[in-house]
């Protein structure tokens, strides 16, 4: 995925989450704390698991590229 595709993608969730808080904190003080902390755990969980898609995604393009420059022999 692109990096700007998945930065418009967290930025807007969290941008709604904000909105949901607040709300919440308007209209049912109590739930608004348990829901934060289920948002800040959700949007922790994505960034965890993007970084690591993006990461996998890196090493696997380092590993093509050398298999590419040793034409896939990599004994000495």
């Amino acid at each position: 995925m692109n990096k700007v595709a998945t930065f418009i993608s967290f930025a807007t969730l969290a941008a709604l989450a904000v909105v949901e808080i607040v709300v919440l904190l308007i209209l049912a003080p109590s739930g608004a704390v348990a829901f934060g902390t289920f948002v800040v755990q959700l949007l922790g969980i994505i960034v965890v698991g993007a970084s690591t898609i993006y990461a996998l995604g890196q090493t696997i393009a380092k590993l093509d590229r050398v298999e590419a420059q040793t034409n896939g022999n990599l004994s000495p």
